[in-house]
């Protein structure tokens, strides 16, 4: 019998047997609703979500109370993008700021996110790269001005693994005050990803790229979820902060524990 030879893991990864062990008593056995803790069952899938919410944070840097769980990157990505559109218009007066720009060989999701909100009015500047994929910081400075909301940049391309400066570039988006959100979804697991380190607002990935399941997507909110800026994009039963509704997939969420939450600001920079 021929074996499949598969070269495509920026596309998807196998889930790992050790995840797989991890979530399998959670499908049938340990099936509790996590948002419902009156019984023992969603006490226990609560605390699942809890190990898991540690465990990303432990990955990228974090604390807790800055991770969001979504669906998938695509759906984190709009959170990011129009989730910080939403709350310009519902809560920071906008002054003027309008305006999205992001980079040629961004992925599908940030392009066509960005396409579809130009069509509604939020012109948008698409910046291209040099031969080998890559933004050159002037350029950036270049196109920014006092009329930009956001900056979407991937940190790694997942054609031809071109590497970002996320650092430099984040910094110089701050500096017009601007928010600054980066597509992580082919860098984390793969290079060090530090949210911190790397000055970022908002961050995405998935989990099915670094051996996880499919199905389950995070968004870091630097500086936490609760009471920040953003605006949801799915609504009902408030879960995620209120972010991301919807039940959490608990049979999908595993991790240690024990690390404290950091205060949760507004993006009170959108002046």
């Amino acid at each position: 019998m021929r074996r499949a030879i598969y070269l495509d893991y920026q596309a998807t990864s196998p889930c790992d047997q050790r995840v797989f062990a991890a979530m399998q008593p959670y499908f049938c056995e340990k099936f509790g609703n996590p948002s419902s803790t009156l019984n023992t069952l969603g006490r226990e899938a609560r605390e699942s979500v809890n190990v898991a919410r540690d465990q990303v944070a432990g990955l990228l840097g974090c604390e807790p109370g800055e991770i969001v769980f979504t669906g998938s990157a695509t759906e984190s990505i709009n959170l990011a993008i129009q989730g910080t559109i939403r709350a310009a218009q519902a809560r920071v007066p906008l002054r003027g700021r309008r305006r999205l720009i992001t980079i040629a060989i961004e992925r599908r999701e940030v392009l066509g996110t960005v396409r579809r909100l130009e069509n509604d009015g939020w012109p948008a500047t698409v910046l291209p790269v040099d031969r080998s994929g890559v933004l050159e910081p002037d350029n950036l400075r270049g196109a920014l001005s006092e009329d930009v909301l956001l900056v979407s940049f991937q940190a790694a391309n997942q054609e031809i693994a071109t590497l970002q400066a996320i650092d430099q570039m984040a910094d110089i988006t701050h500096h017009y005050g601007a928010v600054f959100h980066c597509d992580a979804s082919q860098a984390v697991g793969k290079i060090p990803v530090d949210i911190n380190d790397l000055d970022v607002d908002l961050l995405s990935f998935s989990g099915h790229k670094i051996y996880g399941p499919k199905g389950v997507g995070v968004l870091c909110i630097r500086n936490g979820a609760q009471g920040t800026a953003l605006e949801p994009t799915i609504h009902g039963g408030g879960q995620e902060y209120g972010l991301r509704s919807g039940t959490e997939p608990s049979a999908t969420l595993r991790g240690p524990t024990g690390r404290k939450r950091k205060k949760l600001p507004d993006l009170s920079s959108l002046n």
